[in-house]
């Protein structure tokens, strides 16, 4: 089955070891009817908006999707739905719960790679501001 991934999961991210073993098809896009959430370490797909959300679609077989489903809160935070994507093909996703998305900054770009970096004062941290 094929799993459209716009996070954490894709190449080059912190959790892209989570898709060892699944076939890379290609990079993909949704339609602007979405919205992407930054929640901090990781995004959230909303089926509401005018964003098309951009990420990776892979292959992957049953065995995957149920580790998937456990690593992605599956029905509890994320909902695993089937979407339609730019290319004309059909793909899961991982749509988070409306409730879950409520106190989360939308990410205009609809690109998590592009989400803006997180600001630290220069003068707090382990090198700064201690004596």
């Amino acid at each position: 089955m094929k799993l459209f991934v716009y996070g954490t999961l894709m190449r080059g991210e912190c959790n892209e070891e989570r898709l060892r073993g699944a076939r890379f098809i290609g990079v993909d896009c949704t339609p602007p009817i979405y919205s992407l959430v930054n929640l901090g370490p990781y995004p959230g797909l909303i089926e509401a908006g005018t964003t098309a959300v951009h990420g990776e679609v892979y292959e992957i077989d049953d065995v995957l999707l149920a580790a998937l489903d456990a690593f992605e809160e599956h029905p509890d935070v994320y909902l695993r739905t089937m979407i339609d994507l730019e290319s004309r093909q059909s793909a899961f996703a991982y749509v988070l719960r409306p409730e879950h998305a409520a106190a989360a900054t939308p990410l205009a770009r609809g690109d998590w790679r592009q989400r803006p970096a997180i600001e630290v004062p220069w003068d707090v941290g382990p090198l700064h501001g201690l004596k």
